[in-house]
Formats: C-alpha cells, sequence, structure tokens
C-alpha cells in the first residue's frame, strides 16, 4: 500500500512515497498513526524556483529503475492543489491525475497552505505569494506536535495581511526574502501619510538613513529547515525595522510530505470508497491577470 505526495504550486517543491502496510487496520489507514523512518520510501526537495514540476516525472522514472517501488503498487497519489504559482498547481495536478486515472486509483487534492509547519509550537501563519494580488494566507496554531487550522486558505491584500498577524509568532513561507519585502512595503505606507510619518505609529530608534529607514538593531535571522540553506535577511527587507511591537519568526521551509500524508490521510485519500475518477477541484483564490482584463473588456463592450 504505497501512496506518492507532491506539490509543485510554490518555489520550493517535494515529491515523496510513503508505504502505508504497517499502519493499515481493517482495511484503512489509522487516523492517527505513529511515523517511522521506514514508511517513507523516498523524499526529493525538488530544486528551488518556479520551473521545479520539471523534475518530477524524471525523479519518478529513477525511483522505478532503481527499483525503490513499482508504480504498480501505487494505491494512492495526494497532490497539492494551491494556492500559488498557476502553472506550478497546474503540472503537479496533471501528473498526478495522469498517473491516477492509468493506475486507476484514487487522487486527493490537499491545500499547499496547509503542507507548510513551523518547526516551534506556537501560532503561526503560513504566507504564499500571489503576485501583485497581495499573498494567499492560513493562520494556524501548531500544539503538542498537531496542526489546527484557525482559518481557511484565503488570498489578502498586504494591507489586509499585515493587520491580520498581529498575533502570529512564526510566519512559515517557501520564499522569506519576497514576503517580508512585500509586507515590509505595504507597512512602511500604512506608516506614512502626507509624507510624514504618522504620529501614533509605533516605531523604535529610527534614523534616515540610505533609500529607507533603517533600524538600529541588527536585522532578524530567517531560519531556513528542511534545506541546506540558510539566510539573513538585509536591512533593507526586514519587516521589524518598522514593526518592532511584532516579535515575528520568519521560518523558510519546503512544504512538508508527512504533513500531506496525514491531511490526505484524514480526507479519505488512501480509503478504497474514494472517487478514482481523477477529478480535482484546484485552488486558485483568485483570477488571473488574464481573465480580469477578460472580464474588464467585456464589460466595457456591454456597456456600450
Amino acid at each position: 500500500m504505497t501512496t506518492l505526495v507532491l506539490d509543485t504550486s510554490t518555489e520550493r517543491g517535494i515529491l515523496a512515497a510513503f508505504n502505508l502496510k504497517t499502519v493499515v487496520q481493517d482495511g484503512k489507514v489509522m487516523q492517527d498513526f505513529e511515523f517511522k523512518e521506514e514508511n517513507c520510501l523516498f523524499e526529493e526537495q525538488l530544486p528551488f524556483g518556479l520551473q521545479s514540476s520539471h523534475f518530477v516525472l524524471p525523479i519518478l522514472q529513477k525511483k522505478i529503475e532503481e527499483g525503490v517501488f513499482q508504480q504498480e503498487a501505487l494505491t494512492s497519489i495526494i497532490v497539492g492543489i494551491g494556492p500559488g504559482s498557476y502553472t506550478g498547481i497546474r503540472v503537479g495536478a496533471t501528473i498526478a491525475k495522469c498517473l491516477a486515472f492509468a493506475l486507476d486509483i484514487p487522487v486527493i487534492g490537499v491545500s499547499t497552505l496547509e503542507a507548510f509547519v513551523p518547526n516551534q509550537e506556537g501560532p503561526y501563519a503560513v504566507v504564499i505569494d500571489a503576485k501583485i494580488g497581495g499573498v494567499y494566507m492560513q493562520k494556524g496554531v501548531l500544539s503538542r506536535g498537531k496542526t489546527h487550522f484557525m482559518s481557511q486558505p484565503q488570498a489578502y491584500s498586504l494591507d489586509e495581511a499585515v493587520r491580520l498577524l498581529h498575533d502570529v509568532s512564526y510566519i512559515v513561507t517557501p520564499y522569506a526574502e519576497k514576503i517580508a519585502s512585500k509586507l515590509e512595503a505595504s507597512n512602511l505606507e500604512m506608516a506614512v501619510q502626507d509624507g510624514k510619518v504618522m504620529q501614533d505609529f509605533e516605531l523604535e530608534s529610527l534614523t534616515a538613513g540610505g533609500d529607507h529607514f533603517q533600524k538600529v538593531k541588527a536585522p532578524p535571522t530567517v531560519s531556513v529547515y528542511g534545506s541546506k540553506d540558510s539566510i539573513n535577511l538585509p536591512s533593507s527587507t526586514a519587516v521589524s525595522r518598522l514593526m518592532p511591537h511584532q516579535k515575528w519568526e520568519w521560518q523558510e521551509c519546503y512544504p512538508s510530505a508527512y504533513q500531506m500524508l496525514q491531511v490526505g490521510i484524514r480526507k479519505g485519500a488512501t480509503q478504497s470508497c474514494t472517487s478514482t475518477d481523477a477529478r480535482l477541484e484546484l485552488l486558485y483564490l483568485r483570477k488571473t491577470q488574464a481573465e480580469i482584463g477578460m472580464v474588464q473588456k467585456g464589460s466595457k463592450k456591454v456597456t456600450l
């Protein structure tokens, strides 16, 4: 009983396979089984970037040739359905649907936001870049090793996101520098009115230096786990410069294949009664700019 897990919706994609024979009871996978190293047949973190979906099929082919697993042994597929990169979502979903259809096995979609978890317990938010649409975000709490989602996946403007993050300890994201710079820019706009810093805006030891306000304290460290990388955000992209009252810890990581497996199991991904028609409802959360343009263009025609 083998389950394939993949997500290519963001800059950090994953591909993994799990053998669930040892956690099956009465023909069903136990909801709260204890994960063991031998359950994971393999786990690959795809190269960083929005083209990671190109590596999925070659890696699968290599694993099959190496005898890591047999495609005939696959009993279900769990795939990230977004939000994130539209192309990445579509390619990942297409691979999952084609394999599921060919092997006549169930496929289930899991929100990509639900796949990211912090490495420390407490309230957190998963934030993914939504380009000019702002950010995609979902809030949760990690307690005793289990995630509890406190909101639904949703697209927010940058101003809305900054306001909603006031009670969050950790921000988890696949690309911390990009998200931090966007939130910083939004917060700067909120802090400045008519060319002046608002009197009641909470600032701390700021001096006007360079092309931006510079904070006297050192920039925050961004912890990167699930990866060999490690980075420090430079002061020009340090959100805490203008929000010293916010004690966020930025955690940049890959989505967790095991987290996706757990969420998928809860949704019945490995049960025999699950539909095998390979249909997936993708979680875009917003229209593309092309779609928005078509609607606007169409409305103009109607008006005229």
